[in-house]
């Protein structure tokens, strides 16, 4: 049996880098105009991603373009529903348009924290998809209370892995504020995308541990983010690992 793994990148964001990476993974997490994107890019991505037949997710997040969408927005939790089922069902618009469906939604920044560790924001989110969006899932963090929500509410739930990001002993993202957060050299980046694909991650403190994923996420927003996708596809291929959904 061959061995499969999905690779899914923020996208969209302004970076330009798209028409890149795309031919390289196999879903693409598209900025929805909260933190980042438009109409038009949303559209080009889009198009792109029908070229290369990339799964395609809704990325959205608080409306905060000025902070890229990494704080926790002081809003009504209905204020924010509705920003939500807004930013979503124009990405969904346009993938019709195109003859294409979103497959799932993804939250960036800090609202992706939110929905995975605080229940009513976590709820908030499956109803949103219930209640609007029915035929999505949901992509989160692997161990968090969000997916143990996902599986009690019927709705699909895509665990993620983070190719670049430090994990702790606990399963936890080491935070960004700490010291060894992010890996940053392409072998550190390689060794732990093998690694996930194998559903185990190596800790900031040197042990290894059990990460139960679907998919692996590279950041769009990384300064090397294109050569860093290249090279683990390329490993990831030499052992005969298909890059797919």
């Amino acid at each position: 049996m061959i061995k499969k793994i999905d690779i899914n990148v923020d996208v969209g964001e302004g970076f330009g880098i798209e028409s890149r990476i795309l031919p390289f993974i196999s879903s693409v997490n598209i900025a929805c105009g909260g933190h980042a994107g438009n109409q038009l890019i949303m559209q080009e991505v889009v198009v792109l991603a029908k070229k290369f037949n990339v799964r395609i997710g809704a990325h959205p997040s608080f409306e905060d373009k000025l902070n890229f969408g990494r704080l926790v927005l002081n809003v009504p939790k209905s204020t924010l529903e509705k920003s939500i089922v807004k930013q979503v069902q124009s990405l969904v618009l346009i993938a019709k348009s195109k003859r294409l469906e979103v497959d799932y939604v993804k939250a960036h920044g800090a609202l992706y924290h939110l929905i995975c560790n605080d229940a009513k924001y976590g709820q908030m989110m499956l109803d949103v998809i219930n209640f609007h969006f029915p035929s999505l899932k949901i992509m989160g963090l692997s161990n968090c209370m969000l997916r143990k929500l996902a599986k009690k509410n019927n709705i699909g739930y895509i665990a993620e892995g983070f190719a670049d990001r430090v994990y702790e002993d606990d399963g936890n993202l080491r935070d960004r504020k700490l010291e060894g957060s992010v890996w940053k050299e392409t072998n550190q980046l390689i060794s732990q995308v093998l690694n996930l694909v194998d559903n185990t991650v190596r800790t900031y403190s040197g042990s290894k541990i059990k990460l139960d994923i679907d998919s692996i996420c590279f950041h769009g927003d990384h300064a090397d983010a294109v050569k860093l996708i290249k090279a683990s596809f390329n490993k990831l291929k030499a052992i005969g690992i298909e890059i797919r959904s």
